[in-house]
């Protein structure tokens, strides 16, 4: 058995075989942005739209643990692209459930890469 951290800024609700677990954030990991400004975008009567070229640096992730055994984290996929390939321990939301088209939980958990 092993203990699921959720570090996203939602609570996440499982919902297996017919019943929710509820499991509210524990706090948010996070990967830190660089903006850099580019030209700004001519576009007809619309004058001039600013333009910035953004990335993420998976060597900047914020708010994530280490590894630590029997902890597994649950992230945003954001967070979890950009995590190293040796990172195990991260997973994400998968296999959505709606209603009214609004996310009300998910089937499953997954492991990106």
């Amino acid at each position: 058995m092993c203990k699921l951290v959720n570090l996203t800024q939602h609570t996440v609700v499982l919902i297996i075989d017919g019943v929710s677990i509820s499991l509210p954030s524990c706090g948010v990991a996070r990967v830190t942005e660089t903006v850099v400004e580019e030209m700004p975008l001519g576009a007809g009567g619309l004058g001039l739209i600013p333009v910035v070229r953004k990335s993420l640096s998976g060597s900047n992730i914020e708010g994530l643990p280490p590894v630590t055994e029997g902890v597994m984290f649950i992230v945003s996929a954001i967070v979890a692209n950009a995590a190293p390939d040796w990172r195990t321990d991260i997973f994400v939301p998968d296999d959505v459930v709606r209603k009214d088209g609004v996310v009300v939980g998910c089937r499953r958990l997954a492991r990106l890469k």
